[in-house]
């Protein structure tokens, strides 16, 4: 509805005069809207200030957050100080009400007092409502790295991003990718870090420890439980290599598949991710493949060819 006009003048001026009908009427969403289309032109931030608290007091959570971020920004005040206090009892009006922009509202409230904890609990309210992708993403970097308020938890920020990512959110999908591509690396460099007399040592110790039958066994046939156990050690080392094989192979084929759908959504860092893994796997003509989108596609590749080919 917003973008229909009902007069040459309207369409002229571009201006929506039923909803200064509705305005003048005392219509909550008439206020509303009038309100916040002066906010957002920047024309008279008093006027717009006037009409958002009418709607907010009216009970609208729409004008409830409208009004706390004008407030919070200095928009509308006297000098343009932010009113933070103001801001945080509409704030609080629209969260009451269920309304997770208001709850995003309280927790930039409390992040700017430095009240961390209490910030991501009102962020985790907002992201438990599903109802827009970007918080619950940024709920699950907070667990990912432990910051913004958050305890550091890699199993709730695989639970909150994968949920971002699965839903289409691109930024998700790229972190997605970058932590199956880390974790396969991670496999594959801690067992090249555990040198192999290391491995032999710790098995045959742990053969000595806990395979006392190994020993026994050993003796009655004449050989040294010493060289039993290691060729124990042996045949468990290469059972572990291949479970670790299996294990990374798996990370490195999710790693593809998000690194691939945060590219087709123009996520341009996944990139060298993707070069990197088709290396990995000796698949030069895929990061062949990989180079040439992002030369196509990205604001670098465009500056790099302008130079080559002007």
């Amino acid at each position: 509805m917003a973008g229909f006009t009902d007069s040459e003048e309207s369409c002229a001026s571009r201006s929506r005069p039923w909803y200064e009908a509705a305005a003048a009427r005392g219509d909550a969403d008439g206020l509303y809207n009038v309100g916040s289309l002066l906010d957002d032109a920047g024309t008279d931030p008093v006027r717009a200030r006037a009409l958002l608290t009418e709607a907010a007091e009216m009970g609208s959570f729409t004008a409830q957050y409208a009004l706390g971020a004008m407030l919070i920004d200095g928009r509308g005040c006297e000098g343009g100080a932010p009113d933070v206090q103001g801001a945080e009892r509409w704030f609080a009006a629209g969260a009451a009400q269920g309304c997770y922009r208001s709850q995003c509202g309280m927790a930039r409230v409390c992040a700017s007092r430095n009240e961390l904890n209490e910030a991501f609990g009102w962020m985790l309210q907002a992201a438990e409502q599903r109802a827009n992708l970007d918080v619950g993403y940024k709920v699950g970097l907070s667990y990912l790295h432990g910051t913004a308020g958050a305890p550091q938890d890699e199993a709730a920020a695989e639970r909150w991003i994968r949920e971002a990512a699965e839903a289409g959110h691109p930024r998700a999908q790229l972190t997605m990718g970058r932590l199956a591509l880390w974790r396969a690396t991670w496999s594959s460099s801690s067992r090249a870090s555990t040198s192999a007399s290391t491995a032999k040592s710790e098995a045959v110790r742990g053969a000595r420890e806990s395979h006392d039958e190994v020993g026994s066994r050993a003796a009655s046939a004449g050989v040294s439980s010493e060289a039993e156990a290691e060729a124990w050690a042996l045949d468990r080392q290469a059972m572990k290599e291949a479970e670790e094989a299996e294990v990374r192979e798996a990370w490195e084929a999710e790693a593809e598949l998000w690194l691939q759908l945060a590219a087709a959504q123009g996520q341009h860092e996944a990139t060298w991710p993707l070069v990197r893994l088709r290396v990995r796997q000796r698949d030069l003509l895929g990061a062949c493949r990989a180079v040439a989108a992002w030369w196509r596609w990205s604001e670098d590749g465009e500056v790099i060819q302008s130079f080559l080919f002007k």
